[in-house]
């Protein structure tokens, strides 16, 4: 549901502006997130938390960076219905994906001291 010209014009130009995508609900349907992550190459998740000064919180100097792998585990879409009510997804995650956002991690760490 994504169009390859859309996915060489975000690879040529390097820019994208993306609004919420809504994946229809059933069969046969990959999510359009996933599928932009994994053509794109997104694979970490960046998510920075600060601690903004003048606002009333209970925490301070706050300043640290979560980055978690973002085309596989959760998003790998292998799920289905043990039984009506009962549904399981599983997470899988390889040796690859593993190795390579944990060497995001280390070189942004690195490169954001």
């Amino acid at each position: 549901m994504i169009s390859e010209e859309a996915l060489a014009s975000v690879k040529a130009n390097k820019v994208a502006l993306k609004g919420p995508f809504m994946t229809p609900i059933g069969k046969g349907f990959k999510s359009l997130n996933v599928t932009l992550r994994r053509k794109l190459q997104l694979y970490a998740n960046v998510r920075p938390c600060v601690t903004i000064e003048g606002l009333n919180n209970i925490y301070t100097n706050v300043n640290c960076v979560t980055i978690r792998e973002n085309t596989e585990g959760e998003y790998s879409g292998l799920e289905h219905t043990v039984s009506p009510g009962i549904h399981e997804s599983l997470k899988i995650i390889s040796k690859n994906a593993c190795h390579r956002v944990a060497k995001y991690a280390f070189d942004f760490a690195r490169q954001n001291k």
